[in-house]
């Protein structure tokens, strides 16, 4: 996008509400600025060849797709499932996982790794130094 095209695409922006406040502006500059970098991310990932998924926040999926997210087997998410270490929903039959709560999830799972590895690695510096 060209500079005078981006400009012009602001200032209409802005042009849709005349009493649009400072910090109104900046939020919106903001958040433009944010779909510009992403969308550059994504493109550089298409050129490179790399894979990438887009799926909406508010997204529920089904139990194959959110066990492929985490790299575990279907049979293990069903176990997380099964004792309520992921919230989820039935429709009908299935279960549904929100991405959100899924990445929840995730991002617990690996402090508690994290944490893990830090005290692995303070017991054996503590055994190399006696």
């Amino acid at each position: 996008m060209g500079d005078v095209a981006r400009k012009s695409g602001l200032k209409q922006l802005f042009q849709t509400r005349e009493d649009t406040s400072s910090e109104t502006k900046v939020g919106l500059l903001s958040s433009f600025g944010i779909m510009v970098s992403t969308t550059i991310s994504l493109l550089q990932a298409i050129r490179s060849g790399k894979a990438f998924s887009y799926i909406p926040l508010s997204n529920r999926l089904v139990p194959q797709e959110a066990a492929e997210i985490l790299n575990v087997s279907e049979l293990y998410l069903n176990t997380l499932l099964d004792e309520k270490k992921i919230p989820h929903v039935r429709t009908g039959t299935q279960r549904r996982v929100r991405y959100k709560d899924l990445m929840a999830y995730k991002e617990r799972r690996d402090q508690e790794r994290s944490q893990l590895v830090s005290q692995i690695v303070a017991v054996g510096q503590k055994y190399e130094t006696q």
